[in-house]
């Protein structure tokens, strides 16, 4: 008789930077502060491009800034435009780079600040705002522990699961 579960026979990877950043914070203090920048992104694919009004596929389209260290810094999309059928988010700065690292995509921003960012370090973006190349800083904070509820956990749109990615210090990419 087969026994399997949805969740049989899947694996799961982290990469050996990831752990030689966490394990040992894990080992000494048993816990690890996650750099927190507190925004939603999308990346910049041919129709944000387009709807956006830009030359060029690359950087993460900022969609949302939340409470917390890029509120007031950073500019969230505004509106939406019809491209294709679909409804794309227009306005908001475009994240180029962190500390000079491209930024190409959602993937890239969460990766950089997991390696190379702390939490109380002050990171240089490189941004487009309203077609015009423009650099800020950001104090990272500390990403705050996932609020925990029952033990299902915390439930999102349809009753499904919340993500982890849904308390990161970038959040979710809308796609």
């Amino acid at each position: 008789m087969n026994r399997a579960k949805g969740g049989d026979n899947i694996g799961f990877a982290v990469s050996a930077a990831v752990v030689a950043r966490v394990v040992p914070a894990l080992l000494d203090g048993g816990g690890y502060a996650h750099p927190y920048l507190r925004v939603r992104t999308l990346d910049v694919s041919p129709s944000v491009a387009r709807a956006n009004g830009l030359d060029a596929t690359r950087g993460v389209l900022v969609v949302d800034v939340a409470e917390g260290p890029a509120e007031g810094v950073l500019v969230a999309s505004h509106t939406t435009r019809r491209v294709g059928g679909a409804e794309v988010p227009v306005g908001g700065d475009v994240i180029l780079a962190v500390d000079g690292a491209p930024t190409d995509s959602h993937e890239a921003l969460l990766r950089h600040l997991l390696l190379d960012a702390e939490p109380g370090q002050a990171v240089e973006l490189r941004l487009l705002r309203d077609g015009v190349e423009a650099t800020e800083r950001v104090t990272l904070a500390t990403r705050p522990a996932p609020e925990r509820r029952g033990r299902r956990g915390r439930r999102g749109r349809r009753g499904r699961r919340d993500p982890p990615e849904a308390e990161s210090g970038v959040d979710i990419p809308v796609r």
